[in-house]
């Protein structure tokens, strides 16, 4: 029996620093968008939104 050392290896340590940061990206976009819902909804108006993977654009609003 042979004992083989684990390894553990990155490709590049921007890339774990990276999924980071993109993580408290969306913890803060859920954050906001989720109190400008509450806010659309309080004065009455119609909350909406898209998101678009292709284009890469996202859309939010409130129609009253």
């Amino acid at each position: 029996m042979n004992y083989v050392q684990p390894q553990v290896r990155f490709n590049k340590e921007v890339q774990v620093n990276e999924a980071i940061d993109w993580t408290v990206v969306a913890i803060a976009a859920i954050i906001a968008i989720g109190g400008y819902a509450a806010y659309c909804a309080s004065k009455g108006g119609d909350f909406y939104s898209k998101i678009d993977i292709d284009d890469k654009t996202v859309e939010v609003g409130c129609k009253m």
